[in-house]
């Protein structure tokens, strides 16, 4: 395919392959990035949801959100099937809205008619505009978001929904005991219910009358507040559903930190942290650091905000604070003198290398970049910066398990 468009959001690093999608007269040719959801072949579950949806009258024309979107397979196919007004894309996950933002480019003959196809960030029902309301609304239901952001997901687009308005869903199956509840004490009524393969496919319409729900904030993926401790210091923070952390260190954190409380600080000090998670990098770097400003970086929108609210309940002044949803270091030119990357999950070593390259390209002479990992990953990011002669030193380095962290300072010139 001959085209002028970026083929590779967020570089080479981040593209893991291609996907095709035929189906109900469909045909799309997708792309898919690094550690997006189904990210080998169009799911399952997104393809019985399609198959429910091809013969039902409320499908044609109208306004489509897709909740959840991944990279575009859903709400790419509705555009494609009949014209639309509008097909708005919703995610959480940086690198999934650019693919879905680069699916919907190079599909675009295939979609239809489809006037408009919007890609915007968005943590289930908390990030729609009020304003705004739909005939259909679609989503490949997550099952890791906790049971009252699933119970939201299903029952908080009542406001966004026209009078006639639909919603149609697809769960994993263990799931199914309680949407079925959530439905029934909803009043929802039951326009489809198919199985198969694992999943569970319903289409339903919710009540028009107030259901009195609380308008859904990032609160209610809440998993608590739990006190954490490495060395001698100790911290509390809340956590998430959907969110690494949640109870204990993962073995990675708890090495950075410790690289981190040997740092020290001194006025007008900036820090990043790459891969927020919760927050505890972050808070970390507020106590050892101090920094005048603190920049975060994740992919996922719900770490930026968990973490946000962690810094504030630490003291941390929202205006010293920049949020960046994206999983690379976006800063200027030695702007930064700490930036801390923590891979708490396995992550291909092309990402570890391109995160690596991000931070040191923005760290200031003598700047540090502590980066913790699994050993392997920390080994070959070590040999690539030796091999392409950047200008960092490795100073030390610990081991704990199978994994490691690296401190490394940036050589002046």
């Amino acid at each position: 395919m001959r085209t002028t468009l970026n083929l590779h959001p967020y570089g080479e690093a981040f593209h893991h392959g291609e996907v095709k999608l035929a189906q109900n007269r469909v045909r799309l040719d997708l792309r898919v990035g690094e550690g997006v959801f189904s990210a080998a072949s169009v799911d399952v579950g997104t393809r019985l949801l399609l198959r429910t949806m091809a013969g039902a009258e409320y499908v044609a024309g109208g306004r489509v959100l897709d909740l959840g979107c991944g990279y575009g397979p859903l709400g790419l196919a509705l555009a494609s099937i009949s014209p639309r007004t509008v097909v708005d894309l919703v995610d959480r996950d940086a690198v999934a809205l650019a693919y879905a933002r680069l699916n919907a480019e190079l599909n675009g003959p295939a979609l239809n008619g489809t006037a408009a196809v919007r890609v915007e960030p968005g943590l289930g029902w908390t990030d729609v505009p009020p304003e705004r309301t739909y005939d259909v609304i679609v989503s490949n239901v997550p099952a890791k978001v906790g049971p009252a952001a699933i119970e939201s997901w299903l029952l908080d687009g009542r406001p966004h929904l026209s009078a006639d308005g639909v919603v149609a869903i697809v769960v994993i199956d263990r799931l199914t005991e309680d949407v079925d509840r959530a439905l029934r004490d909803a009043g929802a009524e039951i326009l489809l219910r198919q199985a198969n393969r694992g999943h569970l496919a319903i289409h339903y319409r919710l009540p028009t009358t107030p259901s009195g729900r609380a308008q859904p904030t990032v609160a209610v993926q809440d998993r608590g507040r739990v006190k954490f401790s490495a060395g001698k210091h100790s911290w509390t923070a809340r956590t998430s559903w959907g969110l690494p952390e949640f109870d204990s260190l993962h073995h990675a954190t708890r090495l950075a930190l410790r690289v981190v409380r040997d740092i020290h600080g001194r006025p007008g000090m900036h820090a990043a942290v790459v891969g927020a998670g919760v927050g505890h990098g972050a808070l970390a770097l507020r106590e050892a650091v101090r920094p005048e400003h603190l920049h975060l970086f994740d992919r996922d929108l719900l770490a930026l905000r968990v973490s946000s609210a962690n810094l504030a309940d630490a003291g941390f002044p929202r205006a010293a604070l920049t949020l960046h949803h994206t999983p690379l270091v976006e800063a200027p030119a030695e702007s930064l003198d700490v930036c801390l990357a923590v891979f708490t999950s396995p992550a291909p070593q092309k990402v570890v290398d391109a995160v690596v390259a991000g931070c040191w390209a923005a760290l200031r002479p003598a700047g540090r970049l502590v980066l913790a990992g699994t050993s392997t990953s920390v080994t070959r990011a070590l040999e690539r910066i030796e091999r392409s002669k950047a200008p960092l030193l490795a100073v030390s380095r610990s081991r704990e398990k199978g994994y490691s962290a690296a401190d490394l300072v940036r050589r002046p010139g």
